[in-house]
């Protein structure tokens, strides 16, 4: 059991920030343990083959020392918009002694090896940013305890406390920094955090809708939701239990973008849906009405 708990200070610094370098770590570990992550199969298919002939003996000693990944390779994140450039860039200037605590060696060819990793990051990245726009909005509605119970079940909060139920034992100094949360989509099905002294307190936890991000969304089967809004109309709706972009809905949906922009439109009229944007991107989430209806429906699993 690994328990944090939390000062008043602590609460008011509650953070998400999504890593590249978090997810670039976590998903060495699927391409070397791919019985433990069926969800993440048809990514880790491809990433084999596009990294067949290549060398990763010396990613496999840097990360597997001790049966665990090495802390100083996923820092706590700086900042929510982090580059996977200046996520190396820091990793690249961890002090010596740093690495030698941790690890007995040095692995010369680490620089190159991580930057040349397959990802998918666009499809990712907005995965990861729905799930931080849902989370956020949890946190507004719901405050602390509604947001930090809500993540899996091995993590449970109570009366400032935040509790991970697994073998590991430690206790967690804050020290008033409060957490960071990292949505990371290759730690599933783990739930990660960082317990070595001085690091900032961190958790890494599996978004929602980790399962449908390598395949595609099933073809519809006739559901009284259906019924009710079109076919379309209904696909898209369900879509958005994790919020995305037009162009990330109409990817995993075998839709084109002006099919679904089109339902889109209809649904914000109606009221189920609202828009959000995050810098040139335009998010699209359920409303408190659009939530509701797949209620009704039972189309909220």
């Amino acid at each position: 059991m690994i328990t944090i708990p939390f000062t008043t200070d602590d609460l008011t610094k509650v953070r998400f920030s999504p890593s590249p370098l978090w997810e670039t770590v976590s998903s060495f570990g699927v391409l070397t343990h791919p019985d433990r992550h069926a969800v993440h199969a048809p990514w880790a298919g491809r990433a084999r083959r596009a990294l067949r002939g290549m060398d990763l003996s010396p990613l496999v000693a840097a990360t597997g020392v001790g049966g665990r990944c090495p802390d100083y390779l996923s820092p706590p994140p700086d900042a929510s918009l982090s580059t996977f450039r200046e996520e190396l860039e820091r990793l690249w200037a961890t002090p010596p002694e740093i690495i030698h605590a941790e690890v007995r060696m040095l692995v010369q060819e680490e620089k190159e090896l991580l930057g040349r990793l397959p990802s998918e990051k666009e499809r990712m990245q907005g995965l990861l940013d729905g799930d931080v726009f849902r989370r956020g909005r949890a946190l507004a509605l719901g405050g602390v305890e509604t947001l930090l119970s809500g993540f899996d079940p091995r993590v449970g909060y109570k009366e400032r406390v935040l509790t991970l139920d697994i073998s590991h034992e430690a206790a967690i100094d804050t020290a008033g920094q409060g957490v960071t949360l990292v949505p990371c989509v290759f730690s599933w099905p783990d739930v990660f955090v960082l317990t070595r002294l001085g690091y900032r307190p961190t958790l890494a936890y599996a978004p929602r809708g980790v399962a449908n991000l390598w395949t595609s969304s099933p073809e519809p089967n006739g559901t009284a939701l259906e019924a009710a809004l079109s076919v379309g109309r209904a696909t898209v709706l369900k879509g958005l239990l994790v919020p995305h972009t037009t162009s990330d809905l109409a990817r995993q949906l075998g839709m084109s973008p002006a099919a679904v922009s089109a339902h889109l439109s209809r649904l914000k009229t109606a009221g189920l849906v609202e828009s959000h944007r995050s810098g040139k991107r335009v998010f699209y989430r359920l409303s408190g009405a659009g939530e509701s209806l797949l209620g009704i429906f039972g189309e909220l699993a």
